[in-house]
């Protein structure tokens, strides 16, 4: 199920329940944005305890924020223990200090890890502060918004400060999903597959999908100054099992609320149907 078929699902449902289309081409790709986003909040919310807990692989791969999962290796500076995140991060699963050394007896390279634990700043003022505390054997980490070194970036802040090598495993933002189309010689909108391109031949414009294959001829575009243009389509990023979802949440905003089970059957009439 691509862009287009949600499109068309959408509109095949709100024209049976309104009487109309609901959706227009240039208000679609609004719409997706904030289902989008809304859908990796909500899924956000269900898996985070408290907002320093850590979330195992596990738990990660059971969930439908598993395509968003994304690793990193951090490098702190040794002064501070300061590091910005990654420009995509939106929240932390774990932290991991490599602690990797020569083994003298062994005469190899070895690698030893240890977890980070996050905590809130007082607590980390706390241990920093306390000569008794032995962060070399549990390290811990606080997590800013800002500071003015990095500013308007999270900051991750660990101690003790000569931990250089870590890895992040970390929720990445969703890519902005999107919905490119030209327009065909009668004035009908044609999607426009992400890696398909119009390229214009003896002055006819033809649009070709990635692999080359022609999908439509004499169409035009607003804004198309130069040619090649290739699609700007974004297709969504979740794994098919939570379309239906998705779905659901485009209705809404279109002030249709169906059950799971009505936007199912629609879906089976429309494919019986082949609209």
């Amino acid at each position: 199920m691509n862009l287009q078929t949600i499109f068309d699902l959408v509109n095949f449902v709100s024209d049976k329940e309104q009487q109309g289309k609901a959706l227009s081409e240039d208000t679609y790709s609004t719409v997706l944005e904030s289902v989008n986003w809304e859908k990796f909040t909500f899924e956000k919310q269900n898996l985070i305890k408290d907002e320093l807990t850590p979330i195992s692989g596990e738990l990660i791969a059971s969930s439908a924020l598993n395509p968003f999962k994304k690793s990193v290796s951090l490098n702190p500076n040794n002064g501070d223990g300061t590091v910005a995140a990654p420009d995509d991060y939106v929240r932390f699963l774990a932290f991991t200090a490599n602690y990797g050394g020569d083994d003298p007896v062994k005469q190899i390279s070895i690698a030893r890890y240890r977890e980070v634990t996050p905590v809130h700043e007082r607590q980390f003022a706390i241990t920093q502060n306390n000569v008794y505390a032995r962060p070399d054997i549990h390290p811990i980490v606080k997590i800013m918004s800002n500071n003015n070194v990095y500013p308007g970036k999270f900051v991750f802040t660990f101690l003790p400060y000569d931990i250089t090598a870590l890895s992040l495993d970390y929720l990445r933002t969703p890519k902005t999903p999107f919905y490119d189309y030209c327009m065909d010689e009668f004035g009908n909108a044609v999607y426009m597959p992400v890696g398909s391109y119009i390229t214009s031949i003896s002055d006819v414009n033809y649009l070709y999908d990635v692999n080359n294959t022609l999908l439509a001829s004499n169409v035009t575009k607003d804004n198309m100054n130069v040619l090649p243009y290739t699609s700007k389509t974004v297709e969504l990023e979740w794994e098919q099992q939570y379309y239906e979802d998705l779905i659901n949440r485009i209705l809404s905003k279109v002030g249709i609320n169906l059950s799971a089970d009505k936007v199912t059957a629609y879906a089976e009439q429309k494919l019986k149907d082949g609209n």
